[in-house]
C-alpha cells in the first residue's frame, strides 16, 4: 500500500507538536502489527526526538519527507508551513489495523544539508532508521519470500555430491 500523509506545522502548531504527531503515526501504525512488540518502535525512534522538531521547523520535511516502509507498506510523511499549512490536516490517523507490516520496517529520514552529520549520527543508533534513498514502492512480502526461498534443495545437492 503506497500512500502519502501531510501534516500542518507552523503557524498552525509548533514544530514539536507536529513532530510528536508524526512520531505517533509511525508508532501507532507499526505497533498495530502483531509481529511488532509494544514499545519497540518508540525505542527505535528515540534517537530522532531532538532532531525531529528541528527537521519540521526548518521545513526539511516539506519536499522529501519521512518515508516509512515495511511489508507492502510505503507511506511518505510531509509537513507544510506558512500559508500552505492553513489548509493542511492538523492530525493524521494511523494506517488501518489490518496492515501486516512485519518486523522488517524502515523509516527513511531525508538529509537536510547543514544537519547531515547530526541526522546520520542519530540514524546510526537504530537498525530501523536510514538516510539511504527510500524505495519508490512498497517492498512486497511475496517478492521478498521468493528471493529468500531457493528452488534448489542444497541438502539434497550435498548428499548427491557425497555419493559420487
Amino acid at each position: 500500500m503506497k500512500t502519502h500523509r501531510t501534516l500542518a506545522a507552523s503557524p498552525i502548531q509548533s514544530a514539536s507538536d507536529a513532530w510528536q504527531k508524526l512520531r505517533a503515526f509511525v508508532v501507532d501504525t507499526l505497533e498495530s502489527s502483531a509481529q511488532i512488540p509494544l514499545g519497540s518502535v518508540r525505542t527505535e525512534l528515540n534517537p530522532l526526538d531532538r532532531l525531529g522538531p528541528v527537521l519540521v521547523a526548518g521545513g526539511h520535511l516539506e519536499n522529501k519527507g519521512l518515508v516509512l516502509c515495511g511489508n507492502d507498506l510505503h507511506v511518505t510523511l510531509t509537513t507544510l508551513t506558512a500559508d500552505a499549512a492553513l489548509d493542511a490536516p492538523q492530525d493524521i490517523e494511523p494506517m488501518p489495523n489490518d496492515i501486516e507490516v512485519g518486523n522488517e520496517w524502515t523509516l527513511y529520514v531525508p538529509l537536510p544539508g547543514a544537519l547531515d552529520t547530526h541526522v546520520e549520527n542519530a540514524v546510526s543508533q537504530s537498525d530501523h532508521l536510514s538516510v539511504a534513498t527510500p524505495p519508490k514502492d512498497a517492498p512486497s512480502k511475496n517478492s521478498r519470500k521468493s528471493k529468500e526461498r531457493s528452488t534448489v534443495d542444497l541438502d539434497a545437492l550435498r548428499k548427491t555430491e557425497e555419493g559420487w
